[in-house]
């Protein structure tokens, strides 16, 4: 779990890089609020191992708000990635605050 300051957290459930040509990773996060509501994520890029960034395109399934105190699922896709990088996220909250940014290990084997 990547607790975002006092605003907001997510976790990185799953992740599967499809074998054809795009190779595309789909990783499966919770989003959780927690005094405030948020907007969980208003960009998502991945860094590949090897450092390539590579932002989330259309693949993507993630919550509009979550109120305070709650949680929800949500997936994220990008082409040409990689299991064993780092996701990269960042929540707005309500009250036009500085954007926050957080970033999780995408684990190559469930530890």
């Amino acid at each position: 779990m990547i607790a975002s300051g006092d605003v907001a957290g997510f976790e990185v459930l799953s992740a599967v890089q499809s074998a054809d040509d795009d190779e595309l990773l789909v990783v499966v996060m919770r989003f959780h609020s927690y005094d405030r509501s948020i907007e969980p994520v208003t960009s998502a890029v991945y860094r590949n191992p090897g450092g390539e960034q590579v932002d989330d395109g259309l693949n993507s399934v993630l919550p509009r708000r979550l109120l305070p105190d709650s949680h929800q699922l949500g997936f994220v896709g990008f082409p040409r990635s990689e299991i064993g990088g780092e996701v990269i996220v960042e929540f707005r909250t309500e009250d036009d605050q500085e954007p926050i940014r957080d970033s999780a290990r995408v684990p190559v084997a469930q530890d």
